[in-house]
């Protein structure tokens, strides 16, 4: 994998690109004093300026000096949200004259952009898709969002006191 810089301009473009293209864009937000990921349409719903500060049972926001796009530590939301929810609906059992009837919930065919994921996450991504796809187990319904996914990685710039990034190879530059 060859990293790129694209500059703001550019990188500005790139959102609304991705959502012609069909895809919902998710990357990190700030929601109720938290850096998150959820869905935006535009790169000035992104954390611009601002940092955050993990401690062991802390965390907090705040303004930084700059307009760093990426200038904080992996939030406490995963990817995992949406590629694998907690709450999905498999299939409906309803009664019939000649008994039950079950009917199997199509898949979701959502395709997801990931903007803004970490080493840590990418590793993170690995690790579920050994688990998810590739045992004799695997779940069709993780399988049909993740295949249709789209991510752009960035490098860490600021770590946290609880990243873990150096100790389990995983970064802080993106490698995969």
């Amino acid at each position: 994998m060859s990293g790129r810089v694209i500059d703001t301009e550019r990188f500005d473009s790139l959102i609304p690109l991705l959502a012609s293209l069909g895809y919902t864009v998710v990357a990190p937000t700030m929601h109720e004093g938290v850096i998150v990921y959820d869905t935006i349409r535009d790169a000035s719903e992104l954390p611009i300026g601002w940092t955050d500060d993990h401690e062991p049972g802390s965390y907090r926001t705040r303004r930084r000096d700059d307009d760093a796009y990426f200038g904080y530590v992996v939030g406490p939301r995963s990817l995992r949200a949406f590629l694998s929810p907690a709450n999905q609906t498999l299939l409906t059992i309803t009664s019939a004259a000649t008994g039950m009837e079950f009917h199997q919930e199509p898949l979701d065919e959502t395709a997801y952009a990931f903007i803004g994921v970490r080493s840590c996450e990418l590793a993170a991504l690995e690790i579920q898709d050994r688990v998810l796809l590739c045992s004799s187990f695997s779940d069709p319904r993780y399988e049909s969002l993740r295949s249709r996914s789209f991510t752009v990685a960035v490098n860490c710039a600021v770590s946290g006191s609880t990243c873990f990034c150096t100790s389990m190879d995983t970064g802080p530059q993106c490698r995969t």
